[in-house]
C-alpha cells in the first residue's frame, strides 16, 4: 500500500498515468473503461457510510489503485492475515470480504488523491471521516504480471 502522487503513477504504472491525462474522469458516466487488454478503471459515485457498515476486502489477480475524483474518504487498510474472512474467494470477480472486527490504518483521501492497494494489502473502502458525503472515484485493476 503507498500513498501515490501523480509523478509516482507515472513511474509505477505508465498506460494508467497516460489514460487519466487523456482523459476527463470528472465528466466521466459511472462505468468500466478498458485501459488496455486486462487493465481497466471503473468510475463509481456512491456516499460514505460509518465504519460499522463496510468491511474489508482483497483481490488475488489485480492491484487496486483508488483515485479520489470527487468528495472525500477514509479507506481502512490492514494486511490480509490478520483478517477473518467472511465470505470464499470469488475467483471471477476476484474477491473476497473479511469482518471489520481488526483494526486498520486509517488513510484518508481527499480530491486528486490515490492509493495503491495489492493482494496483502485488505482494504476497507468508502468509508465516513465525519459524517456521509457524496464520492466519485475511478478504481483502477491492474493485472498482476
Amino acid at each position: 500500500m503507498e500513498k501515490l502522487t501523480m509523478e509516482g503513477l507515472a513511474k509505477k504504472y505508465p498506460e494508467v498515468y497516460t489514460f487519466f491525462e487523456t482523459h476527463d474522469l470528472a465528466s466521466m458516466e459511472n462505468g468500466k473503461y478498458p485501459i488496455n487488454d486486462t487493465d481497466y478503471v471503473s468510475v463509481q459515485s456512491y456516499d460514505t457510510k460509518a465504519y460499522a457498515e463496510k468491511r474489508y476486502e482483497s483481490h488475488h489477480r489485480f492491484i487496486d489503485i483508488q483515485y479520489i475524483i470527487d468528495g472525500t474518504e477514509k479507506i481502512v487498510v490492514a494486511p490480509v492475515d490478520t483478517l477473518v474472512p467472511c465470505t470464499e474467494f470469488d475467483e471471477v470477480k476476484d474477491i473476497i470480504f473479511y469482518g471489520n472486527e481488526t483494526a486498520g490504518e486509517d488513510i484518508i483521501l481527499t480530491k486528486g488523491e490515490m492509493v495503491d492497494l495489492l493482494p496483502e494489502d485488505g482494504h476497507m473502502p468508502g468509508v465516513s471521516v465525519a459524517e456521509a458525503v457524496p464520492v466519485k472515484k475511478a478504481v483502477v485493476k491492474v493485472l498482476i504480471r
